[in-house]
């Protein structure tokens, strides 16, 4: 299950507004990590980390005055920065919460989650299976489910609810908006207001007039999440698997194997998986295209394709508004197929190195 739901559910939130620390140079990592908040900080990064927790975009062998980071980070992953090395070297400021609250989006959460578990059951499951599934999802997140039903156009719904909240927090609502107005009142409203910078101001007939404007201020751009694969041997430590928040969920059906896994950077792979019959079939993901039949028939080109570093151009069609009638229609294009590794060095096919 998506890391948004869970941290909305039960992860802690801000109440009210922040409060300026007067002075924030004289505080440690500890009474750093005493806070809620967020802190601009200077931080020494260890040399050893697989994966580093604060981001760093280039190679680096310089000394450690060069090494030194400066950004602004949630005092929470400072936090554990901290326990994996990470050294404070100052703190430049920070802005804190008194008041905080754990399961602000709960009721929310909880409403999609129970109807993704109700249409994520197995086809074929026995009703000793169908109970013992409703047990265990109430035992552990205390949800009662009804109906337990295989329906995959449902459980897509449920899960685009579920992580589409998260985004809409830091959505761009700086883009320029197109209103048609039909009273004295509202044009001027949109015209005196502060906070529009209106572009166009054209008539529409004798009684309406088509604004276009855009807000004053930017809001946070959205950032992306990157994607971990998580190889598991038999006799190692495996992470927690199952329907409930937090935990990992098994997207081979029960009885069959993954047999072969390609990536070409977040919401891009393809898989093969193997029932126990021995049939043999391939999945493909990849965000932004759109997975027509004929392009599927086509998964080995585009499998070659992140294997081995080439591209492909896929006819797609895109819906385009027209301002100016105000209608809707299609347009073809092509979009390329490619692997994207902005944030990781390659060192080989098997092996990505993050920086």
């Amino acid at each position: 299950v998506s890391l948004y739901p869970t941290v909305q559910s039960k992860d802690p939130y801000p109440i009210g507004h922040p409060v300026q620390h007067p002075t924030p140079q004289v505080l440690d990592s500890d009474a750093l990590a005493s806070y809620f908040g967020i802190a601009k900080v200077t931080v020494l990064p260890p040399s050893n980390l697989h994966i580093p927790l604060l981001p760093c975009g280039d190679d680096c062998d310089h000394s450690d005055e060069q090494r030194a980071l400066t950004g602004t980070w949630a005092t929470p992953e400072l936090r554990k920065a901290f326990q994996l090395g990470y050294r404070l070297q100052v703190v430049h400021a920070l802005a804190y919460w008194t008041e905080k609250r754990t399961g602000l989006f709960s009721d929310y959460v909880s409403t999609f989650l129970k109807l993704k578990a109700e249409s994520s059951g197995s086809p074929g499951m026995s009703d000793e299976d169908k109970a013992a599934y409703i047990a265990d999802f109430f035992a552990k997140e205390g949800v009662t489910l009804d109906k337990v039903e295989p329906n995959p156009g449902l459980r897509f719904v449920a899960k685009i609810f579920l992580n589409s909240l998260w985004g809409k927090f830091c959505q761009r609502d700086d883009l320029t908006s197109t209103e048609i107005v039909s009273s004295y009142e509202d044009w001027l409203a949109r015209l005196t207001d502060p906070n529009l910078k209106v572009k166009a101001c054209e008539p529409i007939g004798s009684e309406f007039m088509l604004l276009e404007y855009r807000h004053r201020y930017f809001n946070q751009r959205p950032s992306g999440t990157p994607m971990v694969v998580y190889r598991h041997s038999e006799g190692q430590w495996e992470p927690p698997h199952g329907t409930s928040l937090g935990m990992w969920t098994d997207e081979v059906p029960a009885g069959s194997r993954m047999t072969d896994f390609v990536s070409g950077g977040p919401k891009l792979y393809t898989y093969i998986v193997e029932d126990a019959a021995g049939v043999r079939s391939q999945v493909l993901k990849c965000k932004g295209i759109r997975l027509t039949p004929e392009i599927r028939e086509r998964s080995d080109e585009l499998r070659s394709a992140l294997l081995h570093g080439g591209s492909l151009q896929l006819p797609q069609f895109q819906f385009r508004r027209d301002k100016a009638s105000c209608t809707i229609h299609t347009v073809s294009m092509d979009k390329t197929f490619q692997r994207v590794l902005t944030k990781a060095r390659v060192r080989g096919l098997q092996q990505a190195l993050w920086l």
